[in-house]
């Protein structure tokens, strides 16, 4: 299935593409017997929240760092992670991709973050895919393959990003 996503995914994470014409390829694609709009409904309640402590984590990053989010996400599930935020939202800053007509691993979605930050500044970026860790390297950051909070964490001790 993951094979496929990418090329069925891609325009409606960067806005090009409707909620319901992204429901009908994926249904027509897969051949699945539930109609565009249960799809719909379906991919909605798909949206999973945070791994525990992870918003611990960036809230502890906060506290002396700016923390952005920059995500590959779709209109149809970015409600829930935001809800999931509430009013504890850690982040300081959101770049979700379905709102800048960008998603990473595309160079443009870094240059267009770095620009908003003040010049020199430093950049840690942290992903669980290595080719949008490539991509923030070409661009000068400091970025680490993570996988999990644990990992996420280590990542930051050694960077010096925590007390």
């Amino acid at each position: 299935m993951q094979a496929h996503w990418p090329e069925l995914a891609g325009g409606f994470e960067t806005g090009a593409v409707s909620d319901m014409a992204f429901a009908e390829s994926v249904v027509r694609h897969y051949q699945l017997t539930l109609a565009p709009a249960e799809f719909l409904a379906e991919f909605r309640s798909a949206a999973v929240g945070f791994y525990e402590g992870a918003l611990s984590l960036l809230a502890e990053l906060g506290e002396r760092h700016r923390v952005l989010s920059l995500s590959n996400i779709n209109p149809v599930q970015w409600p829930k992670v935001l809800a999931d935020l509430g009013e504890c939202d850690p982040f300081h800053a959101h770049h979700p991709s379905h709102l800048s007509g960008l998603r990473k691993p595309d160079l443009r979605v870094f240059q267009a973050v770095a620009r908003l930050l003040s010049t020199g500044s430093t950049i840690h970026f942290f992903d669980d895919r290595w080719e949008n860790v490539n991509a923030a390297r070409s661009c000068g950051w400091h970025a680490e393959r993570v996988r999990g909070v644990a990992q996420a964490r280590a990542a930051c001790q050694r960077a010096g990003l925590l007390g």
